[in-house]
Formats: structure tokens, C-alpha cells, sequence
């Protein structure tokens, strides 16, 4: 048998096992050797007292993996069509070449160049792993003040995760405690700065939290890294029109626009930014656009009036007044 998701997940090294008789064989960072019969809850590691078992069920593994066919997409190699060249020149790919990451287990052709495992024995993990799973799954369940616990004593033994001082801080954030969340946040993009959903929750931390200039640089370098971020676009943009800066919002509105077209509450505040603008008539149509989407919110119709009125269509607005009632 075979794991990868220690290496898949975490960056350990991944596992095999070997089970011949009575005895298991564990092939990692530090082989170990079981006889499970007696040892059923593998206490009692006998590697450094059975080393010729050890090395032959070490033998018979190696064996068996050089005997194993391909495993299916592995090593093989087949005609690209040109519906394929086309779609995959679209992702972005030069003449149908795919970039492989070799350290994907997924990937590897030969698993005799890897037979040697190398990297953290994720046995020597267990504790980390269990405390991690563990958070994961009482934030899922809502438990937050206990998975805030829990994410702190995973991040004791491993200060440098992002990825865990992410979700400490969504848990605070939701407990109200926003301070410690904006701390935690500003300590994961420390590390890794890549991490697109942490800057706009940061962004969205600080408008909260009244510190509206600070909210702008992370809101703009989540879209950096994601220009598809839709939370991002919109809270950029309500923060824009809040800060004065009505171009600025149009430009992040108008992205979401792209994003989220169906719904009303992207094009209402587009129309609140071209008004601001001035564009009175770009603003009555953006508001149409929302109307579209949302035809039950009254609350639309009256914008739109207004945008109508300070674009001097005062029949068209008391048109709108009049289908509102």
C-alpha cells in the first residue's frame, strides 16, 4: 500500500507499507518493522532487531514496484489533435506542452526514481496532523472558539504554516475578535504574500475596523494575484466610492461587472460610481442593468429616478416614481 497525501498536503514524504505474514514493514524517512500479530497497535518498532527481515521486505517492496505495469496516464505519450492544440494554447500553454510538477507524486513516471524516501516522516507528525485536522474540522462545524484553540496549538508547533494562520484568522474575525484576526493576517502574508484571499479578507478587516486608507493596498494586491477575485473587486470598489475616488471604484466595479453580470448589486454600484462621475446617463443604465437582475428591489427603481433627475430627464424619472407605485 502507498500514501502521497502526507506529500501531497503537507510536503512530508510519503509512505509505503509491505505486509508479509505477521509482519509489516513501514517504508519511509526511518523504516520500521511491526509484527503485527502481537502488536496490533504498532507500539513496538523491531527494525533494529530484525535487520535481515527489514532489508529483504525492503527488497521484496523495491521488487514489487520494478514488476508493477505503468500506472495508466504514467510514461505515456499520445497524439495531441487540434482541438487540443487550441485548448490548451488558450490556457496559456505553448504548442500543447503541459508544465509537470515533478515533486507531484501524480506525475511520476518511474516510482523507482523515488523509491528513496526523503523529507519529514510525517510519523513524526502525527501529533501536527491530528491538531490540524482537527481545526479544519471545528471551524467547518462552527466551533470556532474551540478550533481557535486548536489552530494555535497546531501553529505552536508550526509558527510558519500560512495556510493555519489563515484559518486562525477567519475564526477570529467571525468571533469578533478583529484585531488579533488583522495581526494573524499580516503574520501569513509575511510569509506568503501570494495568498489572494488573505489580502482581501485583510482589506476587509481594516475597512471594518475604520481603517479605511490602509484597506486600499490589500484589496488591490488581491486582484493582483487573482484578477478574478469577485469579493475583492467589490469591496475594492465600495471602498473607492467611500474614499472619494469614484474613478478608481468605476475601474474595480466595472471588473466585477465582468465577473458577477447577474447580479444587481454590481451594476447599482456602478451607477453610484458613474454618478459620481457626473455620467448621469451611463448611471441610469447601469441601474437598468440592476433592475434586470433584481426586479423585486424597489430600492433600485428609486436610484434610478434620481440618476434620471440629475440627468435632466425629469419625464423618464417621474415615469419610474410612477411604476413603483
Amino acid at each position: 500500500s502507498e500514501t502521497v497525501e502526507p506529500r501531497m498536503t503537507f510536503g512530508y514524504s510519503e509512505l509505503r507499507a509491505l505486509r508479509r505474514g505477521a509482519w509489516k514493514y513501514i517504508h519511509g524517512p526511518r523504516p520500521e518493522l511491526y509484527q503485527v500479530q502481537q502488536d496490533p497497535t504498532e507500539a513496538r518498532d523491531l527494525s533494529s532487531s530484525h535487520v535481515d527481515r527489514l532489508a529483504d521486505m525492503r527488497q521484496t517492496m523495491r521488487d514489487l514496484i520494478a514488476a508493477a505495469p505503468a500506472l495508466r496516464g504514467r510514461g505515456t505519450e499520445r497524439e495531441l489533435g487540434q482541438e487540443d492544440l487550441e485548448a490548451l494554447a488558450a490556457l496559456g500553454y505553448a504548442a500543447g506542452v503541459v508544465p509537470v510538477d515533478e515533486d507531484d507524486p501524480h506525475y511520476w513516471i518511474d516510482e523507482l526514481d523515488h523509491f528513496d524516501a526523503d523529507g519529514i516522516n510525517p510519523m513524526d507528525k502525527a501529533a501536527d496532523i491530528r491538531l490540524l485536522y482537527a481545526a479544519l474540522a471545528n471551524t467547518e462545524e462552527g466551533s470556532f472558539e474551540v478550533a481557535v484553540e486548536k489552530w494555535t496549538a497546531y501553529l505552536e508547533l508550526n509558527p510558519g504554516d500560512a495556510v493555519a494562520l489563515g484559518g486562525l484568522a477567519r475564526c477570529l474575525a467571525v468571533l469578533g475578535r478583529e484585531e488579533e484576526a488583522i495581526e494573524t493576517l499580516q503574520r501569513a502574508l509575511a510569509i506568503d504574500d501570494s495568498r489572494c484571499d488573505d489580502h482581501q479578507m485583510l482589506g476587509s478587516m481594516y475597512a471594518r475596523t475604520g481603517r479605511t486608507a490602509e484597506a486600499r493596498a490589500p484589496l488591490e494586491r488581491a486582484l493582483e494575484c487573482d484578477p478574478d477575485h469577485t469579493l475583492a473587486a467589490f469591496n475594492l470598489g465600495e471602498l473607492l466610492l467611500l474614499l472619494g475616488d469614484p474613478e478608481g471604484a468605476l475601474r474595480a466595479l466595472d471588473r466585477l461587472a465582468e465577473l458577477a453580470p447577474d447580479v444587481a448589486k454590481t451594476h447599482s454600484r456602478r451607477g453610484a460610481a458613474l454618478r459620481e462621475l457626473g455620467r448621469h446617463d451611463e448611471a441610469a443604465e447601469a441601474l437598468r442593468k440592476a433592475i434586470e437582475c433584481d426586479p423585486q428591489d424597489a430600492s433600485l427603481r428609486l436610484e434610478l429616478a434620481r440618476s434620471l433627475e440629475d440627468a435632466g430627464d425629469l419625464a423618464g424619472a417621474l415615469a419610474v416614481h410612477e411604476e413603483s407605485l
